[in-house]
């Protein structure tokens, strides 16, 4: 998984973790919260099918073709 994606989803959980101990009253803890949620949603979406562990010819940047070299 992207690193970016742990790096956010950690934040999340911290940031809510504390907002929940906290009695909901910081309105800083819940913006950090969502903020880095949606990112980690955003990294993850962006980058779905990529990385480690992706096969070949998947992902959003998989074409139809399973030509590698020019056409001949």
């Amino acid at each position: 998984m992207n690193q970016k994606v742990l790096i956010f989803t950690t934040i999340a959980l911290i940031a809510g973790a504390f907002g929940l101990t906290q009695g909901g009253g910081a309105n800083l803890v819940w913006i950090a919260f969502f903020g880095s949620a949606a990112t980690a949603a955003y990294f993850y979406w962006r980058n779905r099918g990529e990385g480690q562990g992706a096969s070949r010819g998947s992902g959003p940047t998989s074409g139809d073709s399973d030509q590698i070299g020019p056409l001949s």
